[in-house]
C-alpha cells in the first residue's frame, strides 16, 4: 500500500508541474549554447512563451499597410521574358495571324498572373505590444480572382477527365499530368499567416531605418531565451515618428541609424551600431522630411 500510494504521489507531482505555467524568469538571458543542450520539448515550449508573452501584451499601436513586392529592377524579370515573347508575337503577326496572336495573349496572361498571383502585394497588420510586435499577414488579391482561379481548376480537371474517358488511357500521358495541376489549384485560397517577434525591454537596441520605402528594423544583441531580439516592419511614413518614439520609450538608449534601402541594411552585421548612418529621433517628425 505504501508503495502504491508513493506511486500516485509521484504521478500527481508530475502531473502538476506539467499544467503549472512554465517560469521563464531563469531563461531569460539564457545563453544560445545552454539553450541548444535543452530537450526539443523545452525548447518549443520555451518559444511558444515567448510567442505568447508578445501576443497578451498591452497594445502600444496598431496600424495597416499594403506592401509592393515588386519594385525597382525586380520588375524586370517580368518585363524582359513577356516583352520578349510578346516581341515574337507581333513579328509572327504579318505571316501567322493566328500564332502571333496567341503568343500575345500567352504573354500578357503570363506577366499578369505572375505579377497579381504569385508576386502579390501584400497586407500587412502590425500591433506593436510592450513586449513586441504581433505581424499579420496576407495576399492582396480579392476573393474573386480566387474562385476565378478554383473554377478554371475544376474545369480543368473535367475536361481532362472527358477525354481520357473518350480517348482512352493513352490520354493519361498528357492529361493525367495536366488534371494533378489542375487539381492542385481547386484548393487556391488566401491564406494569412500571424507570428510575434520580441523586443528586450530595458535593453540597447539598434533602430535601422529605410530612406525610401519607410522600413524599421529593431535589433538588438541581448539574447531572450536564447534567441536574439529583433523586429521588422513597414509604416506609413506619416506614422514613422509615432512609431519610432514608442520605440525608444520601451527601449532606452538605443540608437537610430538610418540606410538607403532594406538590401543594404540586410547586409550590415546583425545590431551593428557602427553601420549606418546616424539620425536622432526629431529628425522624423511630421514637419521634417526622412533624413537624406
Amino acid at each position: 500500500m505504501n508503495k502504491r500510494a508513493a506511486q500516485q504521489s509521484a504521478s500527481t507531482e508530475q502531473t502538476e508541474q506539467e499544467t503549472q505555467p512554465l517560469d521563464d524568469s531563469r531563461y531569460e538571458d539564457l545563453p544560445r549554447s545552454e539553450y541548444l543542450q535543452l530537450p526539443q520539448e523545452g525548447q518549443d515550449r520555451l518559444n511558444k512563451l515567448r510567442q505568447q508573452r508578445v501576443r497578451e501584451a498591452p497594445t502600444l499601436y496598431e496600424w495597416d499597410i499594403r506592401v509592393a513586392t515588386v519594385y525597382g529592377l525586380f520588375w524586370l524579370t517580368f518585363l524582359i521574358p513577356c516583352g520578349c515573347l510578346a516581341f515574337i508575337g507581333s513579328y509572327l503577326l504579318s505571316g501567322d495571324t493566328s500564332l502571333g496572336m496567341g503568343l500575345i495573349i500567352m504573354a500578357l496572361i503570363m506577366c499578369l498572373s505572375a505579377r497579381y498571383l504569385w508576386f502579390a502585394d501584400k497586407l500587412y497588420h502590425y500591433r506593436l505590444t510592450t513586449e513586441g510586435l504581433v505581424t499579420t499577414y496576407h495576399d492582396a488579391i480579392p476573393d474573386a480572382a480566387y474562385a476565378v482561379v478554383r473554377g478554371l481548376a475544376w474545369f480543368g480537371v473535367v475536361v481532362c477527365i472527358v477525354g481520357v474517358a473518350f480517348l482512352g488511357p493513352a490520354a493519361l500521358i498528357g492529361a493525367g499530368g495536366m488534371a494533378l495541376g489542375a487539381f492542385f489549384f481547386t484548393g487556391f485560397k488566401n491564406v494569412e499567416t500571424t507570428y510575434e517577434s520580441p523586443i528586450k525591454n530595458g535593453h540597447r537596441h539598434l533602430i535601422k531605418v529605410t530612406r525610401n520605402r519607410p522600413f524599421i528594423a529593431c535589433q538588438s544583441d541581448v539574447r531572450t531565451m536564447g534567441l536574439r531580439a529583433s523586429i521588422r516592419l513597414h509604416c506609413p511614413l506619416d506614422k514613422m515618428h509615432t512609431i519610432l518614439s514608442l520605440l525608444m520609450t520601451q527601449l532606452p538608449d538605443s540608437e537610430i541609424r538610418v540606410f538607403k534601402n532594406e538590401r543594404v541594411l540586410d547586409g550590415v552585421p546583425f545590431a551593428s551600431f557602427e553601420s549606418g548612418e546616424p539620425a536622432q529621433l526629431a529628425d522624423f517628425a511630421p514637419d521634417n522630411n526622412l533624413p537624406s
